[in-house]
């Protein structure tokens, strides 16, 4: 998991991700077709593969404040769960 200061005290993002094996075009398009199912199905965690081929589950978040972060902190590991258990779903059907 990464957790990290985007833009100056005001972004953070945290993702999860996990790779995916070598299955060639079939499963690609698996995967992309399962990761825009989770991601238009879950409010703000968003599902993408990255250049490195990883599967990656991501929630950006704008706080004024570093304290605030705490706040939201729960319910965005919530909706990285949410995402990441609706993809595997859809990869299972």
């Amino acid at each position: 998991m990464v957790l990290g200061l985007v833009a100056p005290i005001s972004a953070l993002v945290f993702s999860q991700g996990a790779g995916f094996g070598a299955g060639g075009l079939d499963e690609r398009r698996r995967v992309l077709a399962a990761a825009n199912i989770a991601t238009r199905t879950t409010k703000v965690a968003k599902v993408y593969i990255s250049s490195s081929g990883k599967v990656q589950v991501s929630l950006e978040n704008y706080v004024g404040k570093p304290e605030a972060f705490e706040k939201i902190f729960t319910r965005g590991m919530s909706a990285l769960n949410t995402a990441k258990n609706r993809f595997v779903r859809e990869m299972r059907k």
